[in-house]
C-alpha cells in the first residue's frame, strides 16, 4: 500500500539521520589500550553505527520518522486531486 511504502521511506530517512548523528558523535572518541584504532576499528565502527541508528529506528527514533510520514502523506493526497 502507499502508506506502508511511506512509512518504510520515512523510517529509512530517520534511519540515514540518525547514522549520521551517531557518526559525529563517535568521531570524538579516542580508544586506547593494546587493541586500538586503526583500519579495522574504524570499519567495525561504521558498521556499529548503522546497527545503531536501524535499532533506533525501528523501536521508534526521535520523531522524525512520523513527520516525514506525514508530509509525505500530504504529498501523495495532494497529487492525486
Amino acid at each position: 500500500t502507499p502508506e506502508a511504502k511511506a512509512r518504510a521511506k520515512a523510517t529509512e530517512f530517520e534511519q540515514v539521520f540518525l547514522a549520521t548523528m551517531l557518526n559525529q558523535m563517535f568521531a570524538g572518541i579516542e580508544s586506547s589500550g593494546p587493541f586500538h584504532g586503526g583500519q579495522a576499528e574504524e570499519t567495525w565502527r561504521g558498521i556499529l553505527v548503522d546497527r545503531y541508528a536501524g535499532e533506533i529506528a525501528k523501536s521508534g527514533g526521535v520523531g522524525i520518522a512520523d513527520t516525514v510520514y506525514s508530509q509525505l502523506l500530504q504529498v501523495q493526497e495532494g497529487s492525486t486531486k
